[in-house]
């Protein structure tokens, strides 16, 4: 699948050149391919430093990513609701559900990737909180890298 790789990996200048001051502050600038997600572009420069062009690279940082993600929503639902074996069911089912499959199949889907980690995160913190007002500007500054990873999240009701 490359719908939209072209247009954020393959053939964006910017991205091919990797991590400079210069394109990062083009990440933030930039409204290409019709979203704002600066985190989404500067993550997309790292692999394109790292890796080059070579998909595979690009694959293996999404699927450590939907890893990560599984894992984390593993943890918050046993923490919500202390019920281990179902958290393990609906953390597996998630991890492989085809929706969720397609993130890490589909290079230009990074940016739900690194949404739903941002999110995960936030709300780990909001677990987490107890009162504690250092730890709730943690999770108000988690959910700023959401939305500076993907246009979805900031439609959300927070």
């Amino acid at each position: 699948m490359d719908f939209d790789d072209r247009d954020y990996v393959t053939l964006n200048d910017h991205v091919k050149a990797g991590l400079s001051r210069q394109n990062i502050a083009w990440a933030f600038r930039s409204v290409e391919a019709a979203n704002w997600h600066p985190l989404t572009w500067i993550s997309h420069m790292a692999d394109c430093q790292i890796f080059g062009l070579n998909p595979a690279g690009h694959h293996a940082v999404s699927a450590a990513l939907h890893a990560i993600n599984a894992v984390l929503l593993f943890l918050l639902l046993e923490k919500a609701t202390g019920l281990r074996s179902r958290s393990l069911c609906v953390a597996a089912l998630f991890a492989l559900h085809p929706l969720n499959v397609e993130t890490v199949a589909w290079i230009s889907e990074r940016k739900s990737l690194l949404s739903l980690l941002f999110s995960l995160l936030a709300e780990a913190y909001r677990l987490a909180l107890n009162g504690n007002a250092a730890l709730d500007e943690a999770r108000e500054r988690l959910n700023l890298l959401e939305i500076r990873s993907s246009p979805a999240p900031a439609v959300h009701n927070r």
